[in-house]
């Protein structure tokens, strides 16, 4: 807009500004062998938002692998499935993840999946908030690793990562 003179001028910017970033970087492995969810060791971010109205930006990197079962990745936050798809998507009871492998028939090498999710949450907190990674199979599941039993050195590893971003309002 011109303000008369022929002269540009803008409204100040608003929200979409970085408030703070909580990183975590996990390198060595985790493994679980159970159907049900448990927190990967390592993978766990808290944050701290400092105004109700600000959003949170979640990025997580987890690469795992599973073998001879179904694997899935999900996030919880506070103790809960973040990524509930039953509640949001009316489609039942189904589990809600991120990622998920299935080979249940086996056979073959593990592979490692390339696991990674993004999701902006609305907290309306000033309250801290745990953000956390956890993984269940139906046989094993491996979080930066596979099974590799003979040392060979060219089955992959890798790292895993969660970064929390506060963004203003």
């Amino acid at each position: 807009a011109t303000n008369g003179s022929g002269t540009l001028s803008f409204a100040a910017a608003g929200g979409g500004k970085v408030l703070q970033v909580v990183s975590v970087r996990k390198n060595d492995s985790f493994s679980r062998t159970s159907n049900s969810y448990a927190a990967v060791t390592g993978l766990t971010a808290d944050i701290t938002p400092s105004l109700t109205t600000s959003k949170v930006l979640i990025m997580v990197t987890a690469p795992y692998s599973s073998k001879n079962s179904t694997g899935n990745v999900t996030l919880f936050k506070d103790g809960s499935n973040l990524i509930d798809a039953s509640k949001d998507s009316g489609l039942g009871n189904r589990t809600g993840c991120f990622h998920q492998n299935g080979n249940p028939e086996g056979g073959g090498d593990e592979q490692m999946n390339p696991s990674t999710y993004t999701f902006l949450d609305s907290p309306s907190t000033t309250s801290s908030i745990t953000y956390d990674v956890r993984a269940k199979a139906s046989s094993e599941i491996r979080i930066n690793n596979n099974n590799n039993p003979d040392n060979i050195s060219a089955r992959p590893c890798s790292v895993s990562t969660i970064t929390l971003m506060e963004i203003g309002a």
